[in-house]
């Protein structure tokens, strides 16, 4: 479950409706509907509610900001939706499918009118199903995992906590080849000795995970209360990948559903790393192995590598941007010229956004600009009476199949 309102999760909730009283249609679903073991959730609650922690815990290494000294998520301007599917840590297989399936076409509150069109780019799954909780048949859980998958939204998972051993990647739905499996790392990068490590040995694939690592130990979010601590675990690290895939959908819209483009730049931009573990006949100095997947997530490097990607728009392509957009200087007080070039003539509409995604200066509104190199200037306003406050804040140009983003950062 979440603590919805919390400070550093109440403005990234998709239900927060500033001028508006929160609606948690379609962004909330509880699939724990029987008679509970007693925690502090009701259940089939009508609001978000966590009676173990770990979900505020996840959800704020995501998305977590309370725009002020707690900085602690991926992607601060993303929006999240929850589903509560274990009552105080434990869940079952129905609950478990019953949220990944919400999740494909979110309903509203009484579980009807499911609207696609509301499903969510990703999905972090912090969780196992172990046989102890239902699932001795370890496919229970595949079928549904693939049909998410096939909706275009990226199913990231934490490996588990069984390590050092090989083979310990053993649990439903981090087995999965629908799923992306994440591993844990430490401040140093060596691998967390709890991580588990591969090949799925369980189901006699000999599936190669995890898919990748990431930062998993003694990682600071949010707790239930309005509080903040330091938690470890692979399940602190999954949600380090999906903040990720939500800055590179953000980065490049035309990302959005291709489950297999995204996870190709995270695996090709990640860090690649060895070890001297040799699992199921795996060699720890090849790459990818068994003990950090592909290598440790590397944020930057999938943001740049996403506004490089040639993904397909409305029948288009994109065309790559990384090395056709800068502004200076940067940082910058009171003004920076975007530089950008463009490919062909046409419409331009440049647009500046803050951290949470709100547009809130349009450079440029369907003017016709030439091909070639151009620079507009924006004088870090609002609007002629309204200066930007310092902060971090985006660019996002657009002319016919040409998309290019860029980050400026104001220092009053």
């Amino acid at each position: 479950g979440y603590d919805w309102d919390h400070p550093a999760l109440i403005e990234t909730y998709r239900g927060t409706q500033f001028g508006s009283p929160v609606d948690h249609n379609y962004n909330w679903h509880d699939a724990i509907t029987g008679a509970g073991n007693g925690g502090i959730c009701v259940p089939d609650s009508p609001v978000p509610c966590d009676d173990h922690g770990h979900g505020t815990h996840t959800a704020g290494t995501m998305v977590g900001d309370d725009f002020g000294a707690n900085q602690i998520g991926v992607a601060p301007g993303a929006e999240w939706i929850g589903c509560r599917c274990m009552d105080q840590g434990d869940g079952t297989p129905g609950t478990y499918a019953d949220c990944l399936q919400w999740m494909i076409a979110p309903t509203d509150l009484a579980g009807s009118n499911p609207d696609p069109a509301r499903a969510p780019d990703v999905l972090n799954n912090s969780w196992s199903c172990p046989a102890s909780e239902g699932c001795t048949d370890i496919n229970v859980l595949k079928t549904v995992v693939e049909n998410v998958r096939a909706a275009g939204i990226v199913v990231v998972v934490s490996a588990g906590n069984e390590g050092p051993g090989c083979e310990t990647v053993a649990r439903p739905i981090a087995i999965y080849d629908g799923s992306f499996s994440i591993g844990a790392t430490d401040i140093n990068d060596d691998i967390a000795g709890f991580s588990s490590r591969g090949a799925v040995s369980v189901d006699g694939s000999g599936r190669a995970k995890p898919d990748m690592s990431a930062p998993g130990v003694n990682v600071r979010s949010s707790i239930p209360g309005g509080s903040y601590s330091s938690s470890s675990g692979t399940s602190m690290a999954a949600p380090h990948v999906a903040g990720a895939v939500a800055l590179l959908v953000s980065a490049n819209p035309g990302l959005r559903g291709d489950v297999d483009a995204i996870e190709s730049i995270l695996t090709a931009t990640s860090v690649p790393k060895t070890s001297g573990e040799t699992c199921s006949g795996v060699p720890g100095s090849s790459v990818p192995n068994h003990t950090f997947g592909h290598g440790i997530l590397d944020v930057y490097a999938a943001y740049l590598d996403a506004l490089n990607q040639a993904v397909g728009v409305d029948g288009a392509e994109t065309v790559p941007a990384r090395s056709t957009v800068r502004n200076e200087p940067n940082p910058f007080n009171p003004a920076t010229a975007i530089h950008f070039t463009l490919p062909a003539a046409g419409a331009v509409t440049m647009t500046v956004y803050d951290v949470r995604g709100r547009a809130i200066r349009s450079l440029l509104a369907g003017e016709s600009l030439g091909a070639g190199p151009q620079t507009v200037r924006w004088d870090g306003t609002i609007d002629a009476e309204t200066e930007a406050p310092s902060g971090v804040y985006f660019y996002r140009i657009e002319a016919g199949a040409f998309r290019a983003t860029g980050r400026m950062n104001l220092v009053r």
